[in-house]
């Protein structure tokens, strides 16, 4: 491809929006059904949705005890599937004190 042509390209490739709402780095990303909705969970053990129309923060949810890993949308479009960071090292409720219920 031609210089300019590269440029074009790079320059489409451009951040649209950074989730300045995590401390540390993002671990999941997931939109709903219809792309209304974005959510996002990062290494501060929080869930974020946001609107993909104003790029604006919906609603956002801490998890220290247990950690938020991987979240995903479920087939209804306002609920959220996730989990836990709790056996990982250095997640907070790790192995100091975030052992599985029920056992025993």
């Amino acid at each position: 491809p031609e210089p300019w042509a590269r440029r074009v390209y790079m320059e489409a490739m451009a951040a649209g929006a950074i989730l300045s709402e995590h401390k540390g780095r993002v671990m999941s990303l997931d939109f709903n059904g219809s792309g209304e909705l974005m959510l996002s969970t990062g290494e501060d053990d929080r869930l974020c949705v946001y609107s993909c129309q104003s790029g604006q923060l919906q609603r956002a949810v801490q998890s220290p005890r247990y950690g938020v890993g991987i979240a995903r949308f479920t087939h209804d479009p306002l609920s959220v599937i996730c989990a836990s960071r709790a056996g990982e090292a250095g997640a907070a409720g790790g192995a100091a004190g975030g052992g599985r219920r029920g056992a025993g």
